[in-house]
């Protein structure tokens, strides 16, 4: 139920479809990655060296079907959406 604020109090509740949720949006992403370690120790130095080469890939996009957007001076307030 929704009531509605006409500036000197608000109107009788009614019942308004679409607002069971205030947005909706989709999002998907991808990822890769691919790590390893090589260890070595020098015959000079008694020190252990390691690398440790990493390679990332990452692709992530987002969309907003709807959403309930703010409101307007004095008016009702809007719902803007893609559908």
């Amino acid at each position: 139920m929704v009531a509605f604020n006409i500036g000197n109090g608000f109107m009788d509740a009614i019942q308004w479809k679409g607002l069971s949720s205030l947005s909706e949006s989709a999002s998907t992403s991808e990822g890769a990655e691919v790590a390893f370690t090589v260890n070595f120790t020098p015959k000079l130095i008694p020190v252990k060296i390691s690398i440790n080469p990493v390679v990332s890939v990452s692709h992530s996009i987002n969309r907003n079907n709807y959403a309930f957007a703010g409101r307007r001076w004095r008016r009702l307030p809007r719902h803007c959406g893609i559908r």
